[in-house]
C-alpha cells in the first residue's frame, strides 16, 4: 500500500521538479509555456500530475505496488521486524 500511494505522490513532484529545470534552463514546458515564477510552477504540476496519473497512473501504481510488496518481502526475509522490535 505504501508504494502504490507513494506512486502516486510522486507525480506533482516530478512535474515540479521537470518545470524547475526548465526554469533554470529558460527552456518551455509542456504545451511551450515558460515558467516565470515558482509558485505558478506548483499549481501546474498539480494540474498536470492530475493527467498524467490519468494517461499513465495505472502503470505506475502496479509498479509502485509490486515495488513495495518487494521491499516489504525482502525485510522480512532478513528479519528486519526483530530489529525494529528490539530498537523500540
Amino acid at each position: 500500500m505504501v508504494g502504490i500511494l507513494g506512486s502516486i505522490a510522486v507525480h506533482p513532484l516530478t512535474w515540479f521538479v521537470a518545470m524547475m529545470l526548465a526554469l533554470l534552463n529558460g527552456s518551455p514546458t509542456v504545451a511551450g509555456v515558460l515558467i516565470f515564477n515558482p509558485l505558478v510552477a506548483i499549481g501546474n504540476s498539480l494540474v498536470l500530475s492530475v493527467f498524467s496519473l490519468i494517461e499513465v497512473g495505472g502503470i505506475t501504481v502496479v509498479v509502485g505496488g509490486i515495488t513495495g510488496g518487494v521491499i516489504a518481502g525482502l525485510q522480512l526475509c532478513s528479519h528486519c521486524q526483530e530489529r525494529w522490535s528490539a530498537v523500540l
